[in-house]
């Protein structure tokens, strides 16, 4: 088997079960929205929402970007068979970031009653901040220890930890609440007891499955300097990535009603979704392009680039065309019609993330070049922009208005990112099957759509006409002989590690060549 052949097997194979993973992700997540959106109504599904974007906005502060530095540096000395190094990164890492998501968390509760009269002018807020403030620690160690699975090219573990761990666990524990009749402080509460089980799992499963970091007897040494020289300019990245995909919640909180916030934060994350398919290829490139820069083979880096690029394309063009067309329908059918205003924000949300997806992970090649400051200097100019965008258009046009400083980010920051990247790293694109990808899902668009407006649309309808849309795009990809040599490893690759039976799909497009 060739190098590319062997890079591409691995990415396609960790993918597959990444794929799953994010999957798997987004449904349990997506459908714990659903229920307790539709359960608590707009206004108290909004103190949740500024509860869990108050969340992510915390966990930066022990996480100190070193999340990500582990990923390098643990994937890296993997690779060059450095135990001492590996298991060093991994215990440095913990005895930076425990005792800070412990500072935090006391900080947090202090000045929880203040955030929540001050800022977002509503009492109610105060004790779920304070739930919601003692995930932190457990939160910091989930991440760390799914981080350093990835890095360990060990997907399948993070599937039973963060997925089944955390996210099912907290969506069954939820709808058992949402049955009984409970209460918003109630649900804060599985979220805090979820976020614990996921966590001590997650730990258990790397140490005596993946990589025995406490139990080994291998001598470590001090990391602190390497580690946060890379990790801090991410840090401060990160901070700037978080003001900007939350800034919109806090000033429609701030400006607004927890009405906006509720409603905004059932669109957000439904446009966001989108990344699935970005999420499930860079997490198992990256750790692989750590590899191929040490060991110099930038040009099968470049090479496997585009492959990944065109299959992220492939992917979610399709799922953005069908958001495009039925918003409303989507909006009112998934959450409930007091939902369907944000319809608007929600189609200028999925544009802007399908840029976000199609460039792919150009921001990882900037990492594993360890252009760190340069994505520090790029994340903080566009979060800037985005805040001035906010403070400008959400007077205007409330949730709307936040979508549109939202989207202008967004695609600002990844065209910027993607540009910087190509100028290190020389990928290219076969414009021609990004052509037949596009006509392939346009195509259908013209007999579906005209036939919907016959009909009353329903979930019914709307199941029916996703499925017939997907048929005809698939069924279009083979006529116009969209698949590659390649794209038929990738396809087997990933069969082979999910351990499904995917050899009828060769076949066929064999018949098609």
């Amino acid at each position: 088997m060739s190098e590319q052949s062997n890079i591409l097997k691995q990415v396609a194979g960790g993918a597959g079960i990444i794929f799953i993973g994010t999957f798997l992700f987004y449904v349990f997540r997506f459908a714990y929205q659903v229920v307790i959106a539709r359960y608590l109504g707009p206004e108290d599904y909004g103190l949740i929402s500024l509860g869990i974007m108050i969340l992510n906005l915390s966990i930066l502060i022990p996480l100190l970007g070193i999340n990500e530095g582990i990923v390098h540096y643990i994937a890296y000395y993997r690779s060059i068979g450095n135990k001492i190094r590996l298991k060093s990164t991994f215990l440095t890492a913990l005895k930076i970031t425990l005792p800070l998501s412990i500072i935090t968390t006391a900080t947090l509760i202090f000045f929880s009653k203040q955030i929540a009269i001050n800022l977002f002018h509503n009492a109610e807020l105060t004790p779920i901040l304070i739930i919601f403030s003692l995930i932190i620690p457990f939160y910091t160690l989930l991440i760390l220890a799914v981080n350093a699975m990835v890095a360990l090219k060990k997907p399948e573990y993070t599937i039973i930890s963060r997925i089944f761990g955390r996210e099912f666990i907290n969506l069954l524990l939820t709808i058992t609440i949402v049955l009984i009749g409970g209460t918003v402080l109630q649900l804060s509460l599985i979220y805090l007891l979820s976020f614990a089980i996921g966590s001590l799992l997650s730990l258990y499963l790397l140490e005596y499955k993946v990589f025995p970091f406490i139990r080994s007897k291998i001598k470590t040494v001090h990391e602190y300097k390497e580690l946060l020289a890379f990790s801090m300019p991410l840090f401060f990245s990160g901070i700037f990535l978080k003001i900007m995909s939350s800034i919109d919640t806090f000033f429609l909180g701030y400006m607004k009603t927890t009405v906006d916030v509720g409603i905004y934060n059932a669109v957000l994350p439904l446009a966001a979704s989108l990344g699935i398919f970005l999420i499930a290829f860079s997490q198992m490139f990256y750790p692989i392009m750590s590899e191929l820069h040490a060991k110099k083979q930038h040009t099968e880096l470049a090479r496997t680039y585009s492959i990944v690029l065109r299959w992220i394309f492939m992917l979610s063009f399709p799922v953005m065309i069908l958001s495009l067309l039925f918003p409303k329908y989507i909006l009112s059918i998934l959450f409930g019609t007091n939902y369907a205003t944000g319809a608007t924000a929600f189609t200028i949300l999925i544009v802007a993330y399908f840029i976000d997806v199609i460039t792919g992970p150009a921001v990882r090649i900037l990492m594993t070049l360890k252009k760190t400051k340069l994505i520090f200097y790029i994340n903080a100019i566009v979060m800037i922009l985005n805040v001035v965008l906010n403070i400008i258009l959400i007077p205007l046009y409330g949730i709307t208005g936040a979508a549109i400083a939202t989207g202008i980010s967004i695609v600002l920051r990844e065209i910027i990112i993607f540009n910087t990247a190509r100028k290190y790293i020389q990928f290219g694109y076969k414009l021609k099957s990004y052509f037949k990808y596009t006509l392939s899902a346009i195509l259908p668009v013209l007999l579906i759509y005209p036939a919907m407006k016959l009909i009353t649309i329903s979930i019914i309808s709307l199941m029916v006409a996703v499925a017939v849309f997907f048929g005809l795009y698939l069924l279009l990809l083979l006529l116009f002989k969209s698949f590659r040599k390649e794209d038929k490893m990738i396809i087997l690759a990933m069969s082979e590690k999910v351990g499904i039976d995917l050899t009828f799909f060769e076949e066929i497009v064999k018949k098609f060549q």
